[in-house]
């Protein structure tokens, strides 16, 4: 929450809602809260809401031929990009001109509330694991790190690590001052706009580096891209022989995916190998920030009211139990949503945390209070009961004709999925 206040009297709402939406588009944008007592509602306020303030509009930094200079020292092997969590869509086209500027590999976190680069680009290395020890190892052999945005260190549970080795060279493009800092200290931070910034040192890079050089590299990335995602599912296809896995079962929901559909996540289920094959575009995948749960199923109700084409939501079965009143509002306003529920009865990200920590209980194999079996909950009654059509598939055959038929409806489809 980036700003909180409560309005005291009717004649300061106009100015507070006009405050509220000002911090809550400034970059990194973020959600503000502002709270109306019912004694405030009901006064009589004649004072008029102040005009809208332009804010001045950032430009590129002034650093960014320090910035190419510095990245034209290093091999493309010696240089990553790391994403933070508050980065538009709208950033995409830059971040992508600027990582084939260099021939760089791009990170995600794991726990983002949304995508600013297209996971097919050949440059698109995956997503960091929110763990500072696998982090470290990941950057084990990198020499300096392009940190665009902020909150890219997260991690669940936490560990007493630092997630960057020490020596890597830090430079971090941000929009707001405090950004920088706040994770990790910064050898050169820029301000200014990230767009503009970054296509402004793309341009500087390719007249500092061999461009034939860094073409041949993005060329390699996506052979090797390419082959790994096909080793990748041929291992998860092979360990589904035996019964539906988690990585299985999402690869098959998303092989079933139409081109136009919106993705919302909160599914554990999604973090496994089949994280590597999953599709995520700009604007057009979503994820619980954090990983918290419970928000999911209803945001992909809202974001039907937006997008024109189908939105899916993956949600675990623990997950579809914060809020399943989202089933109602979406059979009542007929909205494109399919809700596939990954059901492994039990918060397996609890279970895996308590082992982590070395829980005896967890250890011995009890788990208390983490499992959904007693009684089992039947997702298709409690569908049917919200007015929404439901289905149980139980392969990946099954899957891709249940989401055939729920593709074809006019309005909301449930498929719960049984993994192991």
């Amino acid at each position: 929450m980036k700003w909180a206040a409560e309005a005291r009297q009717g004649a300061d709402v106009g100015k507070l809602l006009r405050r509220a939406f000002a911090i809550a588009r400034t970059p990194p944008c973020g959600p503000v809260f502002l709270s109306l007592p019912m004694d405030v509602l009901d006064a009589e306020a004649d004072e008029p809401a102040p005009p809208r303030s332009a804010a001045a509009r950032l430009g590129p930094s002034p650093d960014v031929a320090a910035l190419a200079e510095a990245l034209a020292g290093y091999g493309p092997d010696d240089v990553v990009v790391v994403l933070g969590d508050d980065l538009a869509a709208t950033a995409a086209n830059a971040l992508v001109a600027f990582a084939e500027a260099g021939g760089y590999a791009v990170w995600g976190t794991q726990l983002t509330s949304r995508v600013a680069f297209p996971s097919a680009h050949p440059c698109w290395a995956g997503v960091l694991k929110p763990d500072f020890v696998e982090m470290r190892a990941r950057l084990a052999a990198v020499k300096a790190l392009v940190l665009v945005g902020g909150r890219a260190f997260i991690a669940y549970p936490y560990r007493e690590i630092e997630p960057v080795p020490e020596g890597v060279k830090i430079f971090h493009v941000a929009e707001a001052a405090e950004a920088f800092g706040r994770e990790h200290a910064a050898d050169l931070a820029l301000l200014g706009d990230i767009s503009s910034t970054l296509r402004e040192t793309a341009a500087a890079l390719s007249l500092r580096i061999d461009s034939d050089a860094v073409a041949r590299r993005v060329a390699a990335r996506a052979g090797a891209k390419t082959a790994h995602a096909a080793t990748t599912r041929a291992e998860i296809l092979a360990a589904a022989r035996d019964g539906l896995t988690s990585d299985a079962a999402v690869l098959a929901a998303f092989d079933a995916l139409p081109d136009d559909a919106l993705v919302t996540n909160d599914s554990a289920a999604t973090f496994g190998a089949v994280q590597e094959l999953i599709a995520t575009k700009p604007g057009r995948y979503f994820f619980s920030r954090g990983g918290v749960l419970g928000c999911n199923m209803p945001a992909a109700v809202g974001a039907s009211l937006q997008h024109p084409g189908w939105v899916v939501s993956l949600v675990g079965d623990g997950g579809a139990m914060y809020s399943p009143q989202a089933l109602w509002s979406a059979a009542r306003l007929r909205a494109r949503v399919v809700f596939f529920v990954f059901n492994n009865r039990r918060y397996g990200v609890l279970q895996n945390v308590a082992r982590q920590l070395g829980c005896a209980n967890a250890l011995a194999g009890r788990f208390v209070g983490m499992e959904t079996t007693d009684p089992a909950i039947d997702f298709l009654a409690l569908a049917a009961a919200m007015g929404v059509p439901a289905e149980r598939a139980d392969s990946r055959e099954a899957i891709a004709a249940a989401a055939a038929r729920a593709f074809a409806r006019q309005g909301p489809s449930l498929i719960e999925i049984p993994v192991k």
